[in-house]
């Protein structure tokens, strides 16, 4: 299979996930939803891990593994909807693939005190290097109007929430 094919398949595969998430969080709220308050960033990510790196990116992916929910609860502080890795080891062992989907308003890991985004921040920079990194081009993102009325809705709520914080 081709990189590019490789690629597109992982991406694929990624948003079929957010799909079932998000439906199953959005359920009928009834009433016409209110539009994205911040736009989508839907990336995909390419980056090589070093020649020495494949026991530290194992050890990485058990790390994320072992600390999965307090990964995902990093998530809304960064806007991020999914996160996802990809990798074919067979073909291309040395190969990473990372998609995001995400808002413009978040925060970035490298910006946390949370002990969890510092390790993961850590394992990326003994893992990858960092002269490879690229991003690919977008060059069409679909989205079913259900999962951008469950985040439209997110969006709405945190920013209300937020709002209100502040007064």
């Amino acid at each position: 299979m081709s990189k590019p094919r490789s690629a597109f398949l992982a991406g694929l595969l990624a948003g079929i996930a957010l799909l079932a998430l998000v439906q199953a969080w959005a359920g009928d709220a009834g009433g016409a939803p209110p539009a994205l308050r911040h736009p989508l960033q839907v990336r995909l990510h390419r980056v090589e891990i070093r020649d020495d790196g494949l026991g530290r990116y194992a050890d990485w992916q058990r790390f994320l593994h072992a600390r999965h929910d307090d990964a995902v609860a990093t998530l809304a502080r960064e806007h991020m909807y999914v996160e996802a890795m990809f990798r074919d080891p067979a073909r291309d062992p040395h190969v990473l693939y990372w998609l995001e989907v995400r808002d413009d308003a978040g925060a970035h890991s490298n910006d946390s005190g949370l002990d969890v985004d510092r390790e993961h921040e850590r394992y990326m920079r003994e893992v990858l290097r960092g002269d490879t990194w690229s991003v690919l081009a977008t060059e069409n993102v679909l989205v079913a109007p259900f999962v951008q009325d469950a985040i439209a809705r997110w969006q709405a709520q945190r920013d209300t929430a937020r709002a209100g914080a502040a007064e």
